[in-house]
């Protein structure tokens, strides 16, 4: 039969366990309190031994480069003077009859481009005054015969058996607003330069000028390009609307030796 234990035994017991469970609580409780008490770490670069090490704070963030850029300025345009009530809007006074000034000229002689092998010109373009266009473009190094004799030619005038001429990249004229003005005669353009016309037109009655037409051809070092450019100048004061009336490029001549021949 099992022997009870005295009531002193356990009165022993349980002040061991009592002391037991007071002992871990406080180990525990002790821990908890040196956790919350940290150590601030010294700032990168700083003196540990500064007193004012620990009032410092964190250490400033490093200032941000900025690039400012200044929008461009936009002028507006001066504003229009109101219309006032009743008053119609100014209309541009018909023009007179036009004409063209007459030049002393009847034939161009410079040119742009050139037929020399040894140039960095790959052809070249002579003109006619007929509506300032071409007399001819050929090119430096392709001929018409392994003789290289004759250079080949892209572009000619061309007179019809009608006894009518047509100049490739002529001008024939221009529109003033409803008035026509022909620019294809030959008196009607002016040589200012090798490629380089200029044609004024007046009014017939006064002589007065009315615009001036100008119109230059170039030809680009090692290029097949022949570059024509124009322009109208208004020399009255009101405003007008232009219109062109002029040639493209002629159809190409047919080969003097051919396969088949022309099968149109």
């Amino acid at each position: 039969m099992a022997k009870v234990p005295s009531l002193a035994a356990r009165i022993a017991v349980f002040a061991f366990v009592t002391s037991l469970c007071g002992l871990v609580a406080w180990s525990v409780f002790r821990s908890s309190k040196q956790a919350v008490v940290g150590v601030t770490a010294p700032a990168v670069g700083a003196n540990p031994s500064d007193p004012k090490r620990a009032d410092a704070g964190p250490p400033a963030e490093a200032a941000k480069p900025t690039i400012e850029t200044t929008p461009p300025v936009v002028v507006p345009p001066a504003a229009a003077p109101a219309a006032q009530p009743g008053v119609p809007p100014a209309v541009a006074a018909p023009l007179a009859k036009l004409a063209v000034q007459r030049q002393s000229a009847t034939a161009a002689t410079g040119a742009v481009g050139s037929l020399d092998p040894a140039s960095a010109k790959l052809m070249e373009a002579t003109f006619s005054l007929r509506g300032a266009g071409l007399m001819s473009v050929k090119l430096t190094q392709h001929f018409t015969s392994i003789n290289r004799d004759a250079n080949v030619e892209m572009q000619r005038e061309r007179t019809m058996p009608s006894g009518q001429v047509f100049t490739p990249l002529s001008l024939l004229g221009v529109q003033i607003d409803t008035t026509y003005v022909s620019l294809a005669d030959e008196w009607a353009w002016k040589e200012i330069g090798a490629g380089e016309f200029e044609a004024v037109i007046v009014e017939e009655a006064s002589g007065t000028p009315v615009a001036r037409v100008h119109r230059k051809f170039e030809v680009p070092d090692a290029s097949y390009i022949l570059r024509v450019s124009q322009n109208f100048t208004n020399l009255t004061q009101a405003a007008r609307t232009v219109r062109w009336f002029q040639i493209g490029p002629l159809e190409l001549p047919a080969d003097v030796v051919t396969y088949g021949g022309d099968k149109r």
